[in-house]
């Protein structure tokens, strides 16, 4: 099991460095990938749940970390979040895949897919509808 929390400081750590950094809005959705396609594959499982707010799915512990940032990139913290290596290589992947688009990209491509769309709004996302999908 990968701690989202772990999961947010290892992107913050590898990823600031993309055009437009971090930002709350796209750290929640490249968690959000991640927690998706670890399930989808198998191979990852991230504790925490998705809510389906109307910026795309949200988990409530790194939103209220973050918030205070706005719509400006996260500093790096070095806290050091660890990811396993036998996992890194495909959270590499899913983030690498991602983590070019823009935050507002992201949301959009969330709210064209099931999970979200047949999610009540601002309720949890669940495993079953992300894995299915």
């Amino acid at each position: 099991m990968v701690k989202i929390s772990h999961l947010a400081y290892y992107i913050l750590e590898n990823y600031s460095s993309v055009k437009g950094g971090i930002t709350p809005l796209k750290l929640q959705k490249l968690l959000y990938y991640t927690k998706a396609w670890g399930l989808v594959s198998g191979e990852i499982k991230v504790d925490g749940q998705f809510k389906a707010w109307k910026n795309g799915p949200v988990n409530l512990s790194i939103y209220h970390k973050c918030k205070k940032f706005g719509d400006q990139p996260i500093p790096v913290a070095h806290k050091y979040g660890f990811v396993s290596l036998n996992k890194k290589k495909l959270i590499d992947f899913i983030l690498e895949s991602y983590a070019h688009y823009e935050a507002v990209t992201l949301c959009s491509k969330t709210q064209q897919e099931d999970p979200w769309k047949k999610a009540e709004k601002n309720e949890v996302i669940s495993h079953f509808a992300i894995d299915v999908a």
